[in-house]
């Protein structure tokens, strides 16, 4: 167990192997990204690529390695080479429908680093070659290739390694969340005597609480979502920003004790949910 998880902690939820791990909202947009089926109009201008494609629920089986074709990167947006890719928990609740994906077939995955290969029309502040790393939405990081609105790129620096960085955004950012404006302010909202108490969702939904369970007094319940603390260009690059900072200076050790190719990816959700596994697991594109 971490640090982390001793601390007492609002509704943020912890996963074993995985510490401090936030369980975002279902997101509501995917990474652009199709199937291999090309027609005259396209042939110009879709890339051919491989990625993780999920066409029905299931266990890790159902994680197909297909090749997909990616188009160009539209205004606003870049087109990466991906180098490595995060497996978060939340991948294996919308494999298994816990998280309604919005469409079917879907590409897994919420956390990935990658090389800028293409951005859109117009675009400044980006350019190919970039050094990139995202977490959250859109889904769709198992994938060789993807197209992503530049807004949520950060930059990764130079001394931090491209796994170390695929592992430690989501968690890391949900960890400088609790710490700088979440933690703090939970703590003071308790009574003398009080309990906050923060719990794992890895073994199923928590049971539900009655709201009149509240009324005694007068008490607040919240459900906080790490989206919602980046969802500013600005609060992204604060919070990533820092612990990209602390991973480079040292203050922050990350443990990637796993890796494995993209393609096995069915591989590193069974080890994770058999509880094979500790530290982070990263995949890696062939």
């Amino acid at each position: 167990m971490s640090a982390f998880s001793s601390l007492l902690l609002p509704s943020f939820f912890l996963f074993p192997g995985q510490p401090l791990q936030l369980l975002p909202n279902p997101p509501t947009r995917f990474s652009r990204l199709r199937c291999h089926r090309r027609d005259s109009t396209s042939v110009a201008t879709m890339v051919k690529s491989k990625a993780i494609r999920v066409h029905e629920l299931g266990g890790p089986e159902v994680l197909r390695w297909e090749e997909v074709e990616v188009g160009e990167p539209g205004e606003g947006e870049i087109r990466i080479r991906t180098t490595a890719v995060g497996v978060n928990f939340i991948d294996i609740y919308f494999r298994k429908g816990v998280y309604a994906a919005p469409t079917m077939p879907f590409t897994p995955g919420m956390e990935a680093v990658g090389v800028v290969t293409a951005v859109g029309p117009g675009l400044t502040g980006r350019k190919v070659g970039d050094v990139v790393a995202y977490a959250g939405n859109p889904m769709g990081s198992y994938a060789q290739e993807q197209i992503l609105p530049a807004a949520v790129a950060v930059p990764v620096p130079p001394s931090v390694d491209h796994k170390q960085a695929a592992s430690v955004m989501l968690k890391g950012m949900t960890a400088h969340v609790l710490l700088r404006r979440v933690f703090k302010a939970s703590l003071e909202c308790l009574a003398s005597r009080g309990f906050l108490v923060s719990f794992g969702q890895s073994s199923g939904k928590p049971d539900p609480i009655p709201t009149s369970d509240l009324a005694s007094k007068s008490l607040f319940l919240t459900r906080p979502s790490l989206m919602h603390y980046t969802a500013t260009r600005d609060e992204l690059l604060e919070s990533a920003g820092e612990v990209f900072a602390n991973v480079a200076n040292g203050v922050l050790h990350v443990r990637v004790n796993h890796t494995y190719p993209l393609s096995e990816a069915a591989q590193a959700h069974a080890d994770l949910e058999g509880r094979k596994t500790s530290g982070s697991i990263v995949l890696i594109p062939g």
